[in-house]
């Protein structure tokens, strides 16, 4: 009787077709990985991204309805630039792919809905700055006005095409 060689004890492949095959296994598992990762990822960053606006729009708002729009400014900025990093996060292969699922597809199509609409808002936001500057808006009372029942009609005038402007802006983001 013929004796057999005695294993090793390490586990190789033992035909070329067996090791291409292992190949190829490890490279799609190292692919899945990393895809589960960037989704893990962009997801924190879609999520981060459109809290952040929110919350900052809330506060930019307050500020310009309270007459503060130097406050109300920066605010502005920091929404619009939270809702970019909202809508890059859409943009990431694996929000792509999992696009493609029947029920995370319709989530990623309205977060991203909703970050482009935060972003319109936020430069509707800075054009109202603008109105509020243009206008003298400094406290809660209605603007331009120096007391109850005297309004300054030019400043309204003045500012009319950018209330224009922010309608316009508001309604796109709708």
């Amino acid at each position: 009787m013929a004796s057999h060689p005695v294993p090793s004890g390490r586990w190789r492949p033992t035909t070329r077709g067996r090791r291409v095959a292992l190949a190829v296994g490890a490279g799609l598992a190292t692919f899945v990985l990393l895809l589960v990762l960037d989704g893990v990822w962009a997801g924190r960053i879609l999520i981060r991204g459109l809290t952040s606006a929110r919350s900052e729009l809330a506060v930019a708002i307050e500020s310009i309805v309270t007459g503060d729009p130097e406050a109300a400014a920066p605010h502005f900025a920091a929404a619009q630039q939270a809702a970019d990093e909202a809508l890059g996060a859409t943009g990431h292969p694996s929000m792509g792919i999992a696009g493609l699922l029947p029920l995370a597809g319709s989530n990623i199509e309205a977060a991203a809905a909703v970050a482009e609409a935060s972003r319109a808002t936020a430069a509707a936001g800075d054009t109202m700055v603008d109105v509020a500057r243009d206008l003298g808006w400094t406290d809660i009372r209605i603007p331009a006005s120096t007391a109850a029942g005297t309004l300054d009609i030019e400043a309204f005038e003045t500012a009319l095409p950018r209330v224009g402007k922010v309608a316009g802006q508001l309604r796109e983001a709708s």
